[in-house]
């Protein structure tokens, strides 16, 4: 089952909108997020296939989103884009559901866009 509809939540308003535009370009249907509670906001409102979290953002950080994230609301996808270390969260970050961590320094935005592809076509 593809991913159509991806919650881009990032702080960064440059990475925000090169996302949402790479993300665009090759067919997802985007909506952003400034911050943590604009992203519960719309996860509430909206279903998406994907969601693509910051950890570090004001109003309310990305892990406080993973913990009050609805089940019920929950995207199939949830990747964490961000370039703090998680080093030993690894079991916590999957038992929020997080599909993928990837550092935001490290990660071309065309990669991230074919990771959301790949995730896709095993779903």
């Amino acid at each position: 089952m593809p991913i159509r509809r991806v919650l881009v939540a990032e702080d960064e308003e440059m990475l925000r909108d090169a996302l949402s535009r790479r993300l665009e370009q090759d067919g997802f249907i985007v909506k952003t997020a400034r911050d943590g509670v604009e992203a519960l906001v719309a996860l509430n409102k909206m279903k998406f296939d994907a969601l693509l979290l910051d950890l570090l953002m004001p109003n309310k950080d990305g892990f406080s989103v993973l913990k009050e994230l609805n089940p019920a609301r929950r995207p199939k996808v949830i990747m964490v884009l961000s370039n703090m270390s998680v080093e030993g969260r690894d079991a916590e970050m999957r038992s929020y559901g997080v599909s993928d961590f990837l550092i935001k320094a490290d990660t071309p935005i065309k990669e991230i866009s074919r990771t959301l592809k790949a995730f896709g076509e095993r779903l």
